[in-house]
């Protein structure tokens, strides 16, 4: 569908909005903190050494400030880890979600809760539009054995989280500073240098047994080369694809929200639906701006396709959202519903 980018600006001009998802922004749990309040936003690592005085926040911190470009937003919350129930530590994360004001698009964990505890937390973060850092030195890692983190997560085939091995730094944390520090879809996940981060130098077999668990590593490469390797979620998809589309999925969704926001009498008749259309291929073209949805092609036209379906009758509209990823180049299809009760405006990801 061609497109008058003015029609396009001006169709989104809002006068009134609500705080978007901050992508440069990482949520971290831990047991270490000792300020009085259940959380505190952090921008520079100043305020964040100030208060946060236990070594292991200290190592983390300096790591997260370190990487340039770098995240804008760190917050630090407390959880208990004394508590042994297995969901834990999600169950801390859900009402940590409801009472936070600062919004963040990653999650890491600096405390002292099992793998089981964990892994249930990857598994709430699943159904979430978010994602999930996680970092392990435990040996059996590098091993065959299949009881480690790494490979428990692995073997759900979770698409939002990502474990990083290393045997004494906090990888997890240099890694996801360095990677939202940029806007999505401009950096990848691999390949990266990351400052205050040595080489693992892990053996053949070693690595081998790793990257078997797709877990993420930085290594040697011809000996000279050292950067992140792997840079794939626990169900061997690409970092930087799996957060380019919940991009999609979440600025679209933000976008209709607005839309709305801005228009109270929204319904899906033909006008409307072209107020629809605009607002979402103008987050779509930005998107390619990004480099997450792949340049169009003269020979075979855009690299992206959206289909509208509006059930009238039951005041719902499908919106499908096709689009070619520009790291792994293969096709992405996105679902979701928007619908109308007597109270509310709705929106639902479907599968």
């Amino acid at each position: 569908m061609a497109l008058n980018r003015q029609s396009v600006i001006a169709s989104t001009i809002s006068h009134k909005s609500y705080n978007k998802t901050a992508f440069d922004s990482v949520l971290i749990l831990t047991d270490k903190a000792t300020f009085a309040e259940d959380y505190r936003v952090y921008q520079s690592a100043t305020g964040f050494l100030e208060d946060n005085t236990d070594q292991a926040l200290i190592d983390p911190g300096t790591l997260l400030f370190m990487q340039e470009p770098k995240l804008v937003t760190v917050i630090v919350a407390k959880v208990d880890s004394t508590i042994v129930d297995i969901g834990a530590l999600s169950a801390d994360m859900v009402r940590l979600d409801s009472v936070l004001d600062t919004d963040f698009f990653a999650v890491t964990v600096v405390s002292a809760h099992t793998d089981d505890q964990l892994l249930e937390l990857a598994k709430y973060i699943e159904t979430q539009e978010m994602l999930g850092c996680f970092y392990t030195n435990n040996s059996l890692t590098i091993a065959v054995d299949t009881t480690d983190l790494a490979s428990r997560i692995s073997a759900i085939g979770l698409r939002h989280s990502f474990v990083w091995y290393h045997s004494s730094l906090r990888l997890d944390m240099a890694f996801i500073s360095r990677f939202l520090g940029e806007k999505i879809g401009m950096v990848s996940a691999k390949h990266l240098v990351l400052p205050g981060i040595s080489s693992s130098d892990l053996t053949t077999t070693e690595m081998t047994n790793l990257l078997n668990k797709n877990c993420n590593v930085y290594d040697r490469e011809r000996k000279k080369y050292v950067f992140t390797k792997q840079g794939t979620t626990a169900s061997n998809e690409n970092i930087k694809s799996v957060a380019g589309e919940i991009f999609i999925s979440v600025t679209c969704i933000e976008a209709l929200y607005e839309l709305q926001l801005n228009n109270s009498v929204l319904s899906f008749n033909t006008i409307d639906l072209k107020r629809v259309a605009s607002t979402l291929l103008f987050q779509l073209k930005k998107a390619q701006n990004q480099k997450i949805i792949a340049e169009d092609d003269p020979a075979l036209g855009a690299s992206y396709i959206m289909t509208l379906n509006p059930l009238r009758a039951e005041s719902k509209l499908e919106v499908s959202i096709k689009y070619l990823d520009a790291g792994v180049m293969k096709f992405i299809e996105i679902n979701f519903t928007a619908f109308k009760d007597d109270t509310q405006f709705n929106i639902e990801r479907t599968a």
